[in-house]
């Protein structure tokens, strides 16, 4: 059957607690994001077209977290924000309810209304309970599982408006070009072993 829920960003948030998350957390709140009675959404960066720890400048400070995150997918919907943040030196994600005092949502004009995103302004107090460590390397699994969810909406988009066949295939088409294209310009560590090889190489 249908789901009611944001999948998309109910999974993303669900992957969060399972890759950050203590046990303590994950047992109070994964079987609520399984059953659906709690909603959840993930929001990382704060700048819509840079994926990189730096686009990252909601700042925890003296245990309170004040700002903003823009662009945050189905924040109509969510219950609970998983919110990227600066710790000190290092992140962390902050795990926020939306009937905390001092949350607020304004949405922004989408042309699918289904897929509500919102503007998420913060004024909160953030203890060591509702805070999960983000190391890099989280960052960047994260950061790929978003990406691997935006592929999905869009090949699923692509499907609705024309067929199953050959139209999504295009997507691939166009992701393996611009991998070929970007490591014929850019990558360029390996060719002087490979022209040491075929200058080596003796014909049989």
């Amino acid at each position: 059957g249908l789901s009611p829920l944001p999948i998309v960003s109910q999974t993303l948030a669900a992957t969060a607690l399972l890759r950050c998350g203590n046990p303590a957390q994950q047992q109070r709140l994964l079987p609520k994001l399984a059953d659906g009675s709690t909603v959840a959404t993930l929001a990382l960066y704060d700048e819509a077209n840079w994926i990189h720890p730096d686009a990252i400048t909601l700042a925890l400070t003296g245990g309170r977290l004040r700002g903003t995150k823009s662009f945050v997918a189905d924040a109509a919907a969510a219950d609970l924000f998983v919110v990227a943040c600066r710790n000190g030196a290092g992140f962390s994600l902050a795990l926020i309810e939306r009937n905390t005092p001092g949350v607020s949502v304004a949405l922004q004009p989408m042309v699918d209304e289904t897929k509500r995103i919102g503007t998420l302004t913060l004024d909160v107090a953030v203890d060591d309970a509702h805070l999960m460590p983000l190391g890099a390397d989280d960052l960047t699994f994260l950061s790929d599982c978003g990406a691997v969810a935006v592929t999905a909406l869009a090949t699923g988009f692509i499907a609705d408006e024309a067929g199953l066949r050959p139209e999504p295939f295009y997507l691939g088409l166009v992701f393996a070009g611009l991998g070929l294209g970007l490591s014929v310009l850019f990558v360029r560590e390996t060719r002087g072993y490979a022209a040491h090889e075929a200058a080596a190489h003796v014909a049989r």
